[in-house]
């Protein structure tokens, strides 16, 4: 019995069957278009190409594939109140009437409870922001005006033109708004109280011993006599 041939591969020794003979002990002839297969590529596994993957559009997403913070986003569930409800700071009064008309506005939108006090609370600050910068500017008006070292006999005439000339309705828009403190109007008022005291008016009567004054009269005086 032929003894069995060992080869060292790649892989570690390899038995091999033992080489067959012919009853008369000589080697069979080996066919010439058979070929003996190495130990080595017997041990060999075929070769197999991979699968070709299908080509994947950019920005085809699959259906059930989120982002961790997509998913996250999902989780939140945002409550749309029936009614919301407001918190003002201190001294500020919430107008109803445009809060009626905003309110439907911030159920289209989605928004809770609190996400809309955000967009009221960044509203109250415009707001006080508005309300300091205009009392700032008044603050600086009233400085100027009382560098000037008559400015007690200005504001005097001034008022004195204000009472005689004006109604009650434009009285109260000069004295209750910033026309009251800007400089220029004070000076201008000054001048026509000077022209009213000029001609001899009584304060708050509007009228004079020739009839009733009107701004225009005192202004153009020239105009008028004509």
């Amino acid at each position: 019995m032929a003894d069995e041939i060992k080869t060292e591969t790649l892989l570690g020794s390899v038995d091999t069957a033992p080489v067959k003979t012919e009853n008369d002990g000589t080697k069979a002839d080996a066919k010439p278009d058979e070929k003996k297969p190495d130990a080595v590529d017997a041990m060999k596994a075929p070769e197999t190409k991979p699968d070709a993957k299908p080509e994947e559009k950019k920005g085809d997403a699959k259906p059930d594939e989120k982002k961790p913070e997509e998913k996250k986003e999902d989780e939140k569930k945002v409550v749309v109140p029936d009614k919301y409800e407001f918190k003002a700071p201190d001294g500020v009064a919430i107008d109803t009437a445009a809060l009626e008309k905003a309110s439907p506005v911030f159920k289209e939108l989605g928004l809770s409870q609190e996400s809309a006090q955000k967009l009221m609370d960044l509203q109250f600050q415009m707001i006080k922001e508005q309300n300091d910068a205009y009392q700032k500017q008044v603050t600086d008006w009233q400085t100027e005006i009382k560098k000037d070292p008559k400015y007690k006999e200005t504001l005097a005439s001034a008022k004195r033109a204000v009472n005689v000339l004006a109604d009650a309705e434009t009285a109260k828009l000069i004295t209750d708004s910033w026309m009251g403190n800007h400089p220029g109007i004070v000076k201008f008022l000054s001048k026509v109280g000077s022209l009213v005291k000029d001609d001899n008016l009584d304060e708050g009567s509007g009228s004079a011993a020739g009839g009733p004054k009107t701004l225009e009269s005192v202004l153009f005086a020239d105009m008028f006599n004509k």
